[in-house]
């Protein structure tokens, strides 16, 4: 079993799990790059989860990160994208930019 350490949800106001479109790792006393191929496996599982409950999506993104550095990726039709871009904790204004892109990009 696959525990994600954080998942944001497209449903608002639930403790199920309904329609995730963010995935999270932490990357602990791993590198970030290290963390890529677990975040890569829970957007995909995210993705099939959604298909499965009639939820689909056509992209997932996540990031990868130790709280100090910052590492964003998207998933769309099978091909992961990781940004080239490391974000750090003192710019925050752009990680939280990032997050606000992301969650808008869901909107319909």
């Amino acid at each position: 079993m696959v525990f994600c350490d954080f998942i944001l949800s497209h449903e608002s106001n639930t403790v199920e799990l309904t329609a995730p479109i963010f995935c999270l790792v932490e990357a602990k006393n791993r590198t970030l790059e290290e963390g890529f191929a677990q975040c890569a496996a829970e957007m995909y599982a995210a993705m099939l989860f959604n298909q499965e409950n009639n939820t689909p999506l056509n992209f997932m993104y996540g990031c990868v990160t130790n709280a100090y550095d910052w590492h964003f990726m998207r998933l769309e039709n099978k091909q992961l994208q990781i940004d080239n871009s490391r974000f750090f904790l003192n710019e925050i204004d752009k990680i939280l930019g990032i997050f606000s892109f992301i969650v808008s990009s869901y909107e319909e």
